[in-house]
């Protein structure tokens, strides 16, 4: 009579890579008959038991498999593969077997051995100042009763990298280690040795293609990142650079970028970009950063038209305004806006007793006003709920404004 067959999966890291590529490697205990691979046979299973660990209750672990009591499976076959890949993928264990531990004709009773990773019972950080220390306690997932976990290492390591980057910090390394807790069974120490080495400083920064616009004024730009001082260069920007921060990051860097193109708008080079930068390491403590700049044409006024100007005369607004067709857009003043600052500002005298959000919901306004449709309408109508209050308190100056304002919003309605 043949030898009852008897199924016994071993996972482990490297098992598990042997199945996939078509060959297992499995344990061999006393007694045991060995499952042959080349004749599977169906299965009902009978009884699922859960040995190793202790920290969750059965019916949690089992679910986590996929398998239950009554599923009919094929030995050998995928089922008992994608149950334990299905531990491995939570991160929770360090080690996972799936055997038989009865077979009585088709019927089938597994037991599934766990061993979870150990959890932290202490966590030191080394090499940094206690400020630094509680902000990336607060970052980091290590922490005290927390199961640690390659994943949850290799994610530290790269939060706190990023985090020394934003401070300079450019070449940051990062140990993580655990010894074993002897005072607390399953529980590990876990201390995070941090070596920042020294901040990296930018070197020199070169810029291509600009015409326009001098390297000096460019880097003057250029708010949080600045070359190192050196006199012999540029005496009058080193005179600034003594003051300026030297230290290079990424964020910051970005930043700058923007404000690069900021100051190319203020000009009126309206289609400025930077076609490409490019960040090399001089050695462990400087880099050197090159821009290409493309700037584009320069904008100018084309001319001025005035339209559903009932209140004030088109001379009127004009003065106001103060400019003329062919004039350079200057200080990032699109016709629209310079329009609307000049004219709030000459109503409103006091406009800055308002502050910064009365002014932006008014040039919002304007400009729905301006340029708005029907379909904007509740828009309109939200704007101008928000300032009204405001202008009332501007006597009958507001109060006749806002009068305007509400006949106009109300008739655009009226009128769809």
């Amino acid at each position: 009579m043949k030898n009852v067959m008897l199924i016994l999966f071993l996972a482990n890291a490297n098992t598990l890579l042997a199945q996939e590529n078509d060959t297992v490697k499995v344990e061999k205990p006393a007694g045991v008959p060995v499952v042959s691979y080349s004749s599977p046979k169906e299965y009902t299973i009978a009884g699922i038991e859960v040995t190793g660990c202790k920290d969750y209750d059965d019916f949690v672990l089992i679910g986590f498999s996929g398998l239950s009591v009554g599923d009919v499976i094929s030995v050998p076959g995928s089922q008992i593969t994608d149950a334990v890949k299905r531990y491995w993928k939570h991160g929770l264990f360090s080690d996972v077997k799936i055997s038989a531990s009865r077979i009585e004709d088709d019927k089938i009773w597994l037991e599934i051995h766990l061993e979870q990773r150990p959890r932290v019972s202490q966590v030191n950080y080394n090499g940094i100042k206690k400020s630094e220390r509680e902000d990336l306690e607060s970052r980091l997932q290590l922490k005290k009763g927390h199961q640690i976990t390659p994943n949850l290492a290799d994610r530290a390591k790269l939060v706190i990298q990023k985090y020394f980057e934003g401070k300079g910090f450019k070449n940051v390394d990062v140990e993580i280690n655990q010894t074993d807790d002897l005072s607390h069974e399953g529980q590990v120490i876990v201390d995070v040795n941090i070596d920042k080495n020294e901040k990296v400083k930018i070197r020199k920064i070169s810029f291509r293609g600009n015409e326009a616009l001098t390297d000096s004024e460019l880097k003057k730009a250029m708010k949080k990142t600045n070359e190192k001082f050196n006199l012999s260069r540029d005496f009058k920007s080193s005179l600034l650079e003594i003051f300026a921060t030297k230290k290079f990051t990424a964020e910051e860097y970005e930043k700058d970028k923007k404000n690069i193109i900021s100051k190319y708008n203020e000009m009126g080079y309206r289609d400025a970009v930077l076609t490409a930068d490019t960040i090399r390491n001089v050695n462990d403590k400087t880099v050197d950063i090159d821009i290409r700049i493309e700037e584009g044409r320069k904008y100018y006024l084309k001319g001025i038209t005035f339209v559903g100007n009932t209140h004030y005369s088109t001379d009127f607004l004009t003065g106001v305004l103060n400019m003329k067709a062919g004039e350079e857009l200057i200080n990032g003043c699109s016709p629209l806006d310079c329009r609307s600052s000049r004219l709030i500002c000459s109503t409103f005298h006091d406009i800055l007793y308002y502050g910064n959000s009365f002014w932006e919901h008014l040039q919002h306004l304007i400009y729905l006003i301006a340029y708005g449709t029907i379909r904007q309408w509740t828009e309109m109508w939200e704007e101008y709920t928000f300032i009204k209050p405001r202008l009332m308190l501007n006597d009958e100056k507001g109060e006749k404004v806002c009068k305007a304002i509400e006949e106009y919003i109300i008739a655009l309605k009226s009128n769809s």
